[in-house]
């Protein structure tokens, strides 16, 4: 089953002026962004969402942001004890798949 995976948290840092977000909580895992930051405080299906993409099973870990790639990985369970887990690179300015490996 796909499900839709929403970078809303993204929306704001794609293209951004500060930098990237390398790992979980961002820059040095400080779960911030600069005060000088400017990101969505609002957002829905529909408000403050630059893109989304389909993502087979569930998100496994925190989007990452570099230059102008975003790094995702997820999880799906294809029979009753089998997992693959999947990571694929998304251009940030539209979300068009740059690559995916099982």
């Amino acid at each position: 089953m796909k499900r839709l995976l929403l970078f809303s948290l993204f929306v704001g840092l794609c293209g951004n002026s500060f930098g990237d977000w390398p790992e979980f909580r961002g820059a040095g895992a400080q779960g911030f962004a600069p005060d000088n930051a400017k990101v969505p405080t609002l957002w829905s299906e529909t408000k403050n969402i630059r893109w989304k993409v389909p993502v087979a099973g569930k998100a496994w870990s925190t989007p990452i942001l570099v230059g102008d790639k975003i790094y995702i990985t997820s999880a799906e369970t294809i029979g009753e004890d089998k997992l693959h887990l999947t990571a694929s690179c998304h251009a940030a300015a539209d979300g068009k798949e740059i690559w995916k490996e099982v």
